[in-house]
């Protein structure tokens, strides 16, 4: 009976291992999960936040071309005096030619002058 008990106790240990071989393996494919979920999140947001802010200085040029003031653009633009400084003060150095792509490249690497980096970490571009 004293071996039996043994067995018994050996198949307890071995399933406890398995248990916990699977717990961990499971846990790994969460954390995986979850890096590849917040990247994705990550990658749409900054997608995001470059197309709006692609936008603005879009508008914010042409505004510029037609002779506009700095006021009569934040107004047609619905945006804030504070939020259109920072467009309008990159733009208005490209006049009177007003290269968009120039300009917003100026304007993103200012904003987020590291921002390349998390770009490369997640393989993403206008």
């Amino acid at each position: 009976m004293g071996e039996l008990l043994n067995y018994s106790d050996l198949n307890k240990n071995i399933f406890r291992e398995r248990t916990k071989k699977d717990t961990e393996s499971v846990q790994q494919e969460v954390n995986e999960l979850i890096a590849q979920v917040l990247t994705e999140l990550i990658e749409h947001v900054i997608i995001l936040e470059k197309e709006t802010d692609n936008f603005y200085m879009n508008q914010v040029c042409k505004k510029l071309a037609k002779g506009k003031s700095f006021s009569q653009i934040a107004d047609d633009c619905e945006l804030t005096e504070e939020e259109t400084l920072p467009f309008y003060r990159v733009a208005q150095r490209y006049a009177p030619d007003y290269n968009v792509d120039q300009i917003f490249t100026e304007y993103w690497t200012q904003k987020y002058p590291d921002i390349s980096k998390l770009e490369d970490i997640v393989n993403i571009g206008i």
